[in-house]
């Protein structure tokens, strides 16, 4: 995030700090978009979603999709 806006980039990143990884793309809008929070966890739970890396940054990211759900 850079002034309040996400910049996208595709590609893969050869030393991430955070990596989610997704069962595919329709999973993860449905799970990020949700407004119930514990849809991230129960993704993590059961297989379709995994995730890599700084928990310092997964946390970040969070909240940073609470913001943009809103």
């Amino acid at each position: 995030m850079k002034q309040g806006q996400i910049g996208l980039t595709t590609g893969v990143h050869p030393n991430p700090d955070f990596a989610q990884i997704w069962r595919n793309a329709d999973v993860a809008v449905r799970a990020l978009m949700n407004s119930d929070e514990t849809e991230l966890l129960r993704a993590i739970e059961d297989g379709r979603c995994r995730m890599q890396g700084s928990f310092l940054i997964a946390l970040w990211f969070n909240e940073a999709m609470k913001l943009a759900r809103s």
